[in-house]
């Protein structure tokens, strides 16, 4: 998995982690949509963009078919979704400040 860090507009802090097939399928990231017992879609991305002084986030999570052979693979699906949070990311000397807490939740992380 790669994590990157971008603030591709001003206004927001954009986290995204790319999969390979074998990642994803460890992950529990496939799925089975024609239920034939082999899997034909995988996780190949997700991205959390969070928007300064919100107390939201938006998800995305990038979905890919697996080719004939399973070594290739075409954009097939995305899933959007909103997490709602009690804080929001803000910008303080030039630096963002995300909630770290409801990204690692998102990535499946316990946070106490």
């Amino acid at each position: 998995m790669v994590l990157l860090l971008s603030s591709i507009f001003s206004a927001t802090a954009t986290f995204a982690a790319m999969y390979d097939e074998k990642d994803a399928v460890s992950r529990g990231g496939a799925k089975d949509t024609d239920n034939d017992g082999k899997q034909d879609f995988f996780m190949g991305g997700s991205v959390v963009i969070f928007t300064l002084n919100e107390k939201m986030a938006i998800t995305v999570l990038l979905y890919y078919k697996f080719g004939a052979n399973l070594d290739t693979a075409e954009p097939a699906d995305t899933e959007a979704g909103i997490i709602n949070m009690d804080t929001a990311a803000v910008m303080t000397n030039n630096r963002t400040y995300a909630p770290v807490k409801y990204l690692a939740e998102f990535y499946g992380y316990t946070v106490k």
